[in-house]
């Protein structure tokens, strides 16, 4: 298995402008609502999108993964940027650009095989959560959106840990693999965050908490394309 050092000095340099645009965002850290926001915030997925592309992305037939998982963050950052607005009405277009970027993702991932124990797990979570945060959605359309972006966002993360376990081996979980795992665990966390805050309580430290998991979560799933392209393999017998 690659160790973590490893994975470090490889990926490391292609990784600074993300870390650096990062920065700037926590640093400024500018309100809502202004092109200036909108460009800082969308920067760092940019970033990533271009450290995708420059590793796998090339017109291969065996680059599948790398071209899905480079699509999803294109439109992610096409959802960052709605969401910059999404107190003047564009939280709806945001939220369709992000469940765009998962649907991208979980081709990425793959649907088989199913694995179900590892979906019904997922499914109870996400159950849980939606009967805290339904309730306090204040319109029907908008209450049936979450649900259905949910949904997607729970079959992605279910895919990239089914994936994970299908490829582990006698060392461990390949680490394009854990990358994916976890950056589908921060992904959860972040929108988890940005539901809750925005229709149930208002959390404290949110926005830093929301971006903090999104960014390191978009950061992973980015890592899990160098050398993340997907393996056909079979379910063993019973």
């Amino acid at each position: 298995m690659v160790s973590a050092l490893t994975v470090v000095k490889s990926e490391g340099p292609g990784l600074v402008p993300f870390f650096k645009t990062t920065c700037i965002y926590f640093v400024l850290w500018l309100p809502s609502g202004s092109w200036a926001s909108a460009i800082v915030k969308v920067l760092p997925i940019l970033c990533l999108s271009a450290f995708v592309a420059a590793r796998g992305t090339a017109y291969r037939p065996s680059a599948k993964y790398s071209r899905r998982v480079l699509a999803g963050l294109v439109f992610s950052a096409a959802g960052d940027a709605f969401l910059v607005w999404q107190d003047d009405g564009f939280f709806e277009h945001g939220l369709v650009m992000f469940a765009i970027a998962h649907v991208f993702y979980i081709a990425a991932f793959g649907l088989t095989p199913p694995a179900l124990p590892i979906a019904a797990i997922t499914l109870s979570f996400l159950l849980i959560s939606l009967v805290i945060i339904l309730p306090s959605i204040p319109s029907l359309e908008l209450a049936i959106a979450v649900a259905i972006y949910s949904l997607l966002l729970g079959l992605m993360a279910w895919r990239a840990t089914v994936l994970a376990i299908l490829e582990a081996g006698p060392a461990g979980i390949p680490w394009p693999r854990l990358c994916a795992v976890v950056g589908a665990i921060l992904f959860l966390l972040s929108d988890l965050s940005l539901a809750v805050n925005r229709f149930v309580v208002t959390l404290p430290l949110a926005r830093a908490l929301i971006m903090i998991s999104y960014y390191g979560a978009q950061l992973c799933i980015a890592l899990s394309a160098r050398g993340g392209e997907r393996r056909e393999i079979k379910p063993k017998e019973q």
